[in-house]
């Protein structure tokens, strides 16, 4: 959890190619609509389900 707290709070310093592979890896599906002048846009992500363990076990 560290690391992904650590590369959110750096996300602008990353440059877009390293970037790119793991953003891609969350992104579920990207849907955009034109409405005259105006795009909208709704990203879905994919959220890791939490696994709570007990005795420090390695899954």
């Amino acid at each position: 959890m560290e690391r992904i707290l650590a590369l959110v709070g750096d996300v602008d310093q990353i440059p877009v190619d390293d970037i790119r592979p793991i953003l891609g890896g969350f992104i579920g599906k990207v849907t955009a609509c034109r409405e005259d002048k105006v795009v909208k846009g709704q990203i879905q992500f994919w959220e890791a389900p939490r696994v709570e363990l007990v005795n420090n076990e390695f899954l």
